[in-house]
């Protein structure tokens, strides 16, 4: 199941996306502007501003497969620019844009699925090749046999013919089943984003190469890439944030995170603090790519019922954040999660068994031939009683609960000031 993150991501990539259909139906307005007004000109050359400075910050957190695929947009509306000034010999914008279409797709599919790797470097030539080739040859194919670019014409909205070509609509969904059906395509809303500013790239050249370099059709073109360009603003934003804030092996919030988010927390608000159990002692036994896999594990569990609200402290230790929500309900939350942990099994893998990423499915479905234990957690949960106390107070008393609760038993959930000193007095939440 998506994650909250992963959604609110999608939504805003989506809205940025649906740009040129809002404009459809404001473009006579639009059109009654003086064509010399700042307006037209910031609406021509602002994606050239954002998508060159979208590449250069994807390039400055070496992401060049990123990179790479803001350039193939940029040079697709670069191209449609120039053509429209009648500088292309060989084709009209509309043949410009249906060659162009056409290719992004291909590129964006073959530079995804390669490598990493350095800019100037073989595999920095490989992304130039996946840029170049396939625009190269369609262009030559274009010229010598048109009839190959057939296409569909369909009104789709305001009664607008609306062109799409067969070649670069099929390209454009083998490119996305790409994005979608490959793994660990990386990161994730750099993906999102090339999908829909694909739709969206068809979308606005669909009313050129219907309509010819006209007014209104060349000002669809020019909101479709400032949509697109806005989408990779913010997806390499969220490559910014990710790597800033989230944890890169459990991929939840980092201790970063956590201690920002302290400083807009609510009046009222609970602590969970929780530790692996045995952790150490596991790690010298299986080794530490088994450790790694442990905390994914229950990264993974916790994350699955608290979402956005669990943070990686530290080591083999997590917290999750709970507003307006009482200590006693928070245990309850953080012990059925523990409960779940002690029903199922994790199989640690054989060495001759394929190492990858785990997931609580695979540990779970009896895929492992190594030898099988239970994974389980000691918790401590505190919460903001005093209007004087501050965050870093709550936290050292949920600490101490989890102190308390490793102290008499582990595998436990207990609150802060569930204990009167003695062994036989305590209480806790479930054990």
């Amino acid at each position: 199941m998506p994650s909250f993150r992963e959604i609110r991501s999608l939504t805003i990539l989506l809205a940025f996306g649906s740009l040129p259909f809002l404009t459809l139906a404001v473009t006579d307005r639009m059109l009654s502007v003086p064509r010399d007004h700042a307006f037209f000109w910031v609406l021509r050359y602002l994606p050239h501003v954002l998508l060159a400075s979208g590449a250069v910050f994807a390039l400055r957190l070496n992401q060049t497969r990123a990179f790479a695929a803001i350039a193939a947009f940029e040079l697709c509306y670069a191209a449609a620019m120039v053509s429209s000034a009648g500088l292309f010999p060989l084709f009209d914008t509309a043949g410009v844009l249906l060659v162009a279409t056409t290719a992004v797709p291909i590129a964006v599919a073959l530079i995804m699925v390669s490598g990493e790797g350095g800019l100037w470097s073989l595999r920095g030539l490989a992304y130039a090749a996946s840029i170049g080739v396939p625009a190269a040859v369609l262009a030559l194919v274009a010229h010598s046999q048109p009839s190959l670019f057939t296409g569909i014409e369909a009104p789709l909205a305001y009664g607008r013919p609306f062109f799409f070509s067969l070649v670069g609509l099929g390209t454009t969904v083998a490119a996305i089943a790409v994005l979608i059906l490959v793994p660990g395509l990386e990161p994730r809303p750099f993906s999102s984003a090339l999908g829909i500013a694909l739709v969206v790239s068809q979308f606005a050249a669909a009313q050129v190469i219907s309509s010819g370099a006209e007014e209104a059709p060349m000002l669809w073109l020019a909101m479709g890439f400032n949509s697109i360009s806005l989408m990779f603003t913010y997806a390499v934003y969220r490559m910014y944030w990710e790597k800033a804030y989230l944890d890169q092996l459990t991929e939840v919030s980092n201790r970063r995170a956590l201690e920002e988010r302290l400083r807009r927390l609510p009046r009222n608000y609970s602590v969970a603090m929780i530790d692996i159990d045995f952790f150490k002692a596991f790690n010298d036994l299986y080794g530490h790519n088994e450790g790694d896999n442990v905390l994914r594990y229950v990264a993974k569990s916790l994350q699955r019922r608290f979402d956005h609200r669990v943070y990686r402290f530290g080591g083999e230790e997590f917290c999750v954040l709970f507003e307006h929500v009482g200590p006693k309900t928070a245990a309850r939350g953080i012990d059925k999660v523990r409960q779940h942990l002690c029903a199922r099994d994790f199989r640690i893998r054989a060495d001759d068994e394929t190492r990858k990423l785990t997931s609580e499915r695979d540990r779970g479905n009896g895929r492992y031939s190594g030898p099988r234990l239970r994974v389980t957690f000691s918790a401590g949960v505190a919460a903001r009683d005093n209007p004087r106390e501050k965050p870093q107070d709550v936290i050292e008393q949920a600490d101490t609960a989890l102190y308390m609760a490793k102290r008499h038993g582990r595998n436990r959930v207990l609150c802060y000031g569930d204990w009167h000193g003695e062994v036989h007095a305590f209480r806790p939440i479930a054990s």
